[in-house]
């Protein structure tokens, strides 16, 4: 993420909690490997398959990513979204 930072990531809300968590934990613990978790300032993050708590669309936002909730069902096709 620092040597090519993204402008679109896609992944389930389970991948953005996992990725928040130990970044926020590195920032308050003040740990000198924190600049490893720093995030793209105007990254867009997608995200589907489950709801996205609040609190991590919040987490996100806090740190200049924005995280988006899409849809998306694999076992229905196009029709099913009218």
């Amino acid at each position: 993420m620092q040597s090519e930072p993204p402008t679109l990531a896609l992944g389930l809300p389970t991948i953005w909690m996992t990725l928040m968590q130990p970044f926020e934990a590195a920032l308050a613990d003040g740990s000198p490997d924190w600049g490893r978790w720093v995030l793209p300032k105007g990254m867009h993050a997608m995200t589907g398959g489950a709801t996205v708590p609040e609190s991590l669309i919040r987490a996100f936002d806090k740190h200049g990513v924005w995280l988006e909730q899409g849809w998306g069902m694999t076992k229905t096709s196009p029709v099913s979204t009218r």
